[in-house]
Parts: C-alpha cells; structure tokens; sequence
C-alpha cells in the first residue's frame, strides 16, 4: 500500500471502524433524510466528501435511489471497503477535500459527516465546496463540537468501550474532538466562501451539529 494514501490507517484500523460504526445506522439514515429533504431533485448529483467506508453513501443510494452518489476519499484502506458497494449509480474516487477531482458546478449537494477535522485546509476545502456546486446547490456538514463538554467526552469513551470498540477506534474519535471547530467557526468558514447559511441556530454545546447552506 502506498503509505503517502494510507494516513496511518492499517486494514485492521479501517475493518474495525466499519464494524463499529455499522451498529449506529440511524446516524446516517439521519442524514440521507435531511439530504432527501433538501434537494430538489428526483435524481440528484451527491458528492460525500470524507466517505470513509461508504456508510453515508450506502443510506443515501438507498434514501434517493435514482441519485448519483459519488464517494471522495484519501486513504486507500476506505477506498477499498467503500468501492465494495459500489454500483451503477454509486461511485468511490480516492482525492482530497482542498482538491476535489470534479467539474465546477456540476454537483446538487455535497454531505460530509465528522470529516472536517481531517482537511488539511478547511477554508480551501469549502472553497472547493463552493466551486463543483451548482449554483442554488447545498453543503450539509455534520461537524463534531470543539465545545462539548469534556466530562460528556469521557462519558462517550466508556460507551465506546462497552459497545466493543477497539483501541485504535476510541482514539480515532477522540482525536476528531482535538482537531474539532465550533458552531461559529464553521459558520463563518462557509460565509466567506460565498454560502448563504440557512440551517437553525444549532445547540452550540452538544456533541455534534448540522449545518446546512446555499450557494447563491
């Protein structure tokens, strides 16, 4: 494996993840639904930029089933557990967020879910967002919360480890919490880029939130 597309995920690391994050479906069926809500189309483009193991691109395909869904990625080991699923109207590039291997505005809706502490430049990664949308198009991120409550962290760490998590898994999610931005952080990243939020005031204490903008 070519360590340069690796990011220190083992195929051991990546399997566990999948296992694990397979016993919470409703997390991205919750999504898929706000995406079904949010675009106006009966076929759409969907772009899931940090697919990981496809799990968000595998509800959508099935909440949107004549949508074309097109799953981006860095790290070889989820590109390949992703590419699984694949089919007709599913696809699995391997690319990065600041560098988006798409046409501009030639995509409904981009959807990402606990990726953003990973990008390597945020701010270019929304502008990149901005550009392969079409105009009118949305960007839904569910982002994990810098400013959640630290003991609550602890708390969610020994679910973790009682649900059956491996090690490595544990400390992939609370390293996300490290690299973690706010509500207004977030907010004010897709304003410069030209979005128009448009998504509630979000509780900016909970462990995770949803936003929702438009391109204009």
């Amino acid at each position: 494996m070519d360590s340069n597309n690796s990011y220190g995920v083992t195929k051991d690391t990546a399997a566990a993840f999948t296992a694990y994050m397979q016993k919470y479906p409703a997390l991205y069926t919750e999504i898929a639904d706000i995406v079904q809500k949010q675009s106006k189309k009966k076929n759409p483009v969907i772009v899931d930029v940090g697919m990981g193991p496809g799990l968000l691109s595998v509800a959508l395909s099935k909440k949107i089933p004549k949508s074309f869904i097109i799953g981006v990625d860095p790290v070889d080991q989820m590109v390949r557990i992703a590419a699984r699923a694949s089919h007709g109207h599913y696809s699995v590039i391997r690319g990065v967020s600041e560098q988006l291997p798409l046409c501009t505005d030639s995509v409904d809706v981009v959807v990402s879910r606990f990726s953003l502490p990973y990008w390597s430049d945020p701010h270019q990664s929304v502008i990149e967002m901005f550009r392969v949308l079409h105009p009118q198009g949305f960007v839904i991120l569910d982002v994990l919360n810098k400013d959640y409550s630290k003991v609550r962290l602890a708390l969610i760490k020994l679910h973790m480890y009682l649900r059956g998590a491996a090690g490595e898994v544990v400390r992939y999610h609370l390293d996300a919490y490290h690299l973690a931005y706010g509500i207004n952080e977030v907010y004010s990243m897709l304003e410069e880029a030209g979005f128009f939020i448009v998504s509630p005031k979000e509780n900016a204490l909970d462990w995770h939130f949803m936003v929702i903008a438009q391109k204009k």
